[in-house]
């Protein structure tokens, strides 16, 4: 038989190097007031929703459970959660932000995962909290 010898070469481009399988992209992110709808809230926190499709996620069950791996450089992340998507056959993450007192920009990260398999590309988000007297809860 004949070996064949493949070389990548990876650089920054407008496109990813090619991958060994296909991760869902994101198609939109959302924000706005974070907290329990019906639910008095007792701290300022802001909403994040991210939108993924593709790759896998068509033939992940509605049941499966697809967990949202966060993480922040700074504050708390709450209310998380991955639910499908069916008008974009895929998935939405959703998490609360709680800032700390800084107004430094805080770094955001999003991928979904099914046990260990990674299902989306990682989403980055650089999230300016507003001053304290402009965090309102309504």
């Amino acid at each position: 038989g004949q070996e064949y010898l493949y070389s990548y070469t990876l650089s920054w481009g407008a496109e990813p190097p090619m991958e060994p399988e296909e991760l869902a992209t994101v198609q939109a992110t959302r924000t706005g007031l974070g907290g329990v709808v019906g639910q008095e809230r007792e701290y300022f926190s802001w909403r994040f929703a991210v939108d993924f499709a593709g790759g896998a996620l068509p033939l992940v069950g509605d049941d499966a459970e697809v967990e949202p791996v966060i993480t922040a450089s700074r504050g708390e992340v709450e209310i998380t959660s991955a639910r499908p998507l069916d008008s974009i056959g895929g998935y939405r993450a959703m998490f609360d932000l709680v800032p700390d007192d800084s107004l430094e920009p805080i770094d955001l990260r999003l991928q979904l995962k099914l046990g260990n398999q990674v299902l989306t590309e990682t989403w980055l988000y650089q999230y300016t909290p507003p001053p304290k007297d402009e965090r309102t809860l309504y």
